[in-house]
């Protein structure tokens, strides 16, 4: 690898100052990260997942309408779907190999049932099943069962999950295309097989801890035994009441068990700062994230590490050769203006250094875009993006998917 060019230096100090701003302010995490540190909710007041994200409850439904008009259908938790159309226009890489495809498409067509087993004034014990019949990856989603405890002992469990379901690692970020999921191979589309026991030992405080068995390889989603592998998740969040900002850290392990082939694992630190709990009606959040992944570098390890850089004999297979062994070091970082209710205005920055050393190589997109929620329970999101490649010798050369220009458009409807 060449020495570190210019540049590499000012990202660095950027990344770590504003790390330290946000730890020098304070100390939950959301599929909508910024209403959790704005209104100081705990994920599973909205959601079945004590970590957020998926099957909303009632609550959730109905703190989604915003208070719009519309067909809510917000009186049951035990039901919930998801629609989701994508429109996708490249403008740099037309019809060619690696690029996304350009048109319409069905992104994904969740339903998924929560269902009651025992209830009693102590505890409740339950069950959750969600299919998603999307043509980009059908198929059964989470499948498990979730004990939640009801007693206020600190050292107890307020709950327990088990069966397959997506991990609670970094950011719940509502998208599972920012580079920082795809980085350690642990988006909104790869699940695990396992039990995470939950924890809120005080109001603010959240944590997460979890053994997990079936690697989500490239073959597919995690099943019992699959490669003979074991995992470990740990999840830690703060978000005080009184404070504007909400913290924090994850990390993930997973045991190959494979002779002569290292173990992978990343960590992550993310926060959420909300501008309106220091000026009233000013609703602007700012969300990012860090993340570290070691030996995910593998296209056995990471099904998404061809999407950036293909497996091909050159140029290509030379540099992933390069940095199979390196730390990889992704950022996110995002603002939301909410104009209005219905309006929000969007812009998200994605980095990704497949060797943190050389910070300047990386892979880089720009999203500016809005959303706009016409009643309780529909919205659209549209988003101009600019991605480019900052490695040596693959300017013009890469045909991957992370280096485009195109406009997308979500339709999305949910009940």
């Amino acid at each position: 690898m060449p020495p570190a060019r210019r540049g590499a230096f000012s990202f660095e100090v950027v990344v770590y100052f504003l790390i330290l701003i946000t730890v020098f302010i304070s100390f939950d995490v959301f599929a909508r990260p910024n209403y959790a540190s704005r209104e100081k909710l705990n994920c599973i007041q909205c959601h079945v997942s004590p970590w957020g994200a998926g099957h909303r409850k009632m609550s959730g439904k109905i703190f989604g309408a915003r208070d719009l008009e519309g067909s809510v259908n917000n009186d049951s938790d035990r039901y919930y779907a998801d629609f989701r159309m994508l429109y996708l226009k490249d403008f740099k890489k037309t019809n060619q190999g690696g690029a996304l495809p350009n048109g319409l498409g069905l992104m994904t067509a969740q339903v998924s049932g929560y269902v009651p087993i025992v209830e009693s004034s102590d505890y409740t014990l339950s069950g959750l099943a969600n299919y998603d019949a999307g043509s980009f990856q059908s198929g059964p989603r989470e499948v498990y069962a979730i004990w939640e405890n009801f007693t206020d002992i600190w050292y107890k469990p307020t709950s327990i999950v088990a069966g397959k379901f997506f991990v609670p690692f970094g950011l719940m970020h509502d998208e599972h295309r920012t580079y920082t999921k795809m980085q350690a191979n642990a988006g909104l589309r790869e699940y695990e097989v396992g039990a995470v026991f939950s924890f809120d030992p005080l109001t603010s405080f959240h944590l997460d801890l979890g053994g997990l068995d079936g690697f989500d390889a490239n073959s597919g989603p995690g099943t019992l035994d699959q490669n003979k592998t074991y995992g470990l998740v740990g999840n830690v969040r703060f978000n005080h009441e009184e404070l504007p900002v909400m913290l924090g850290a994850s990390y993930l392990y997973h045991n190959t068990e494979a002779i002569n082939k290292p173990d992978p694992y990343a960590y992550s630190g993310y926060g959420v700062f909300s501008l309106s709990r220091l000026i009233e009606g000013f609703n602007l959040d700012v969300l990012g994230e860090v993340v570290f992944a070691k030996n995910y570098n593998n296209p056995a390890d990471n099904k998404y590490i061809t999407q950036f850089i293909p497996n091909s004999p050159g140029v290509f297979q030379n540099y992933l050769t390069s940095v199979r062994n390196e730390t990889s070091r992704g950022f996110l970082g995002e603002l939301r203006f909410e104009v209005t209710p219905k309006f929000i205005l969007l812009y998200k920055f994605d980095h990704l250094a497949f060797n943190k050393n050389f910070s300047s190589d990386a892979f880089i997109r720009h999203g500016f875009g809005f959303r706009y929620q016409f009643d309780a329970n529909t919205l659209l999101l549209v988003k101009l993006e600019e991605e480019e490649v900052k490695i040596p010798n693959f300017d013009d050369k890469l045909q991957t998917r992370f280096d485009q220009s195109n406009i997308l458009a979500v339709l999305r409807v949910w009940l």
